[in-house]
């Protein structure tokens, strides 16, 4: 599943330049090229895997990720 960084504003409460600037200091730490996950439109965001959008999370207080996990986005329906 895919979370998008203005997803991640909406959901923490945050300002999305905080959000961006999170990303841009967390992927490279993580070994990831910020870069790679820049999409431009409709305005520039980050695109993450699941996983990378949680480790995002951990540098924020208990209540913020309570609040971003009680309305996290629900994975599509498996086909089939």
């Amino acid at each position: 599943m895919i979370v998008t960084s203005l997803q991640l504003a909406e959901l923490t409460g945050k300002p999305h330049e905080e959000i961006k600037r999170e990303i841009e200091g967390l992927l490279p730490i993580m070994g990831h090229n910020p870069g790679r996950f820049l999409k431009p439109d409709p305005e520039p965001h980050y695109r993450l895997r699941e996983g990378l959008a949680i480790a995002v999370l951990t540098g924020y207080d208990k209540k913020t990720v309570k609040r971003a996990m009680a309305n996290w986005p629900k994975p599509p329906p498996k086909k089939g």
